[in-house]
């Protein structure tokens, strides 16, 4: 069951771009507008995706990664309708959470996607056929904290919205063997963040990726457990 779940989960981006009441729109979140989504919007969710652009626009224009945040930020504030929501999460690898170090290192220990050889494995194996194929080179995520707890307030407000609060959340994840392996395929989209590919070619990698893993992966691998720690941020773009 959660094989075909996760297989209408991926296979439904495509079914949406021909016809289904879902529509997938693809763009830079740098420079996205309002009217390539149709509208200003009262409600973005952003899940495990900001630790993309945020250093990737630091690296680009040569600005610390407070200001790359800010512009990031600034994009999605952008995208509001006034009172409009933005919530996001990250994982917390990539947070640090300043306010309380003992939290933090008890978080950074957990076996989380960026350490887990299974998601890990994906990550590489994506990265690996992109260069094979196309000759675009991925790097491995890197578990930099991008979100210091206690300076968002003021990084929001710098961007236009209001930081409203956040919560962490331990996730453990009942998915083992083969179960798995699927749910690293369902998360290889955000691999893919910043690949101008079409969306067909994205899932021809992830699924080669994830046949060749299901073959090649030790028992120990698939076994591991994987616990998700991660972070909910909630901010709004004032009236």
């Amino acid at each position: 069951k959660l094989a075909r779940r996760l297989e209408h989960f991926l296979g439904s981006m495509i079914g949406s771009l021909r016809g289904a009441p879902v529509e997938v729109i693809e763009g830079d979140l740098l420079t996205v507008t309002p009217e390539q989504i149709g509208g200003k919007m009262q409600r973005i969710v952003c899940s495990n995706a900001l630790h993309w652009p945020i250093p990737q626009n630091s690296q680009a224009i040569g600005v610390a990664i407070e200001d790359s945040l800010v512009t990031v930020l600034r994009s999605v504030a952008g995208l509001l309708t006034p009172c409009g929501v933005f919530s996001w999460t990250e994982p917390s690898t990539f947070v640090k959470l300043d306010t309380n170090k003992a939290r933090e290192e008890q978080l950074r220990q957990a076996n989380s996607a960026l350490y887990h050889p299974v998601h890990r494995a994906m990550e590489r194996r994506v990265g690996e056929l992109l260069t094979e194929r196309h000759g675009i080179e991925r790097p491995l995520a890197k578990g930099t904290p991008l979100f210091t707890v206690s300076e968002l307030p003021d990084l929001c407000l710098q961007a236009g919205l209001e930081f409203v609060g956040w919560d962490v959340r331990v996730l453990q994840s009942p998915c083992v063997g083969p179960d798995l392996l699927l749910a690293a395929y369902a998360a290889s989209p955000m691999h893919f963040a910043g690949v101008d590919l079409p969306l067909d070619e994205k899932l021809v990698i992830a699924r080669a990726a994830k046949d060749e893993l299901a073959a090649t992966l030790p028992p120990e691998a698939l076994n591991a457990p994987f616990t998700s720690p991660t972070f909910v941020f909630w901010t709004r773009r004032p009236s």
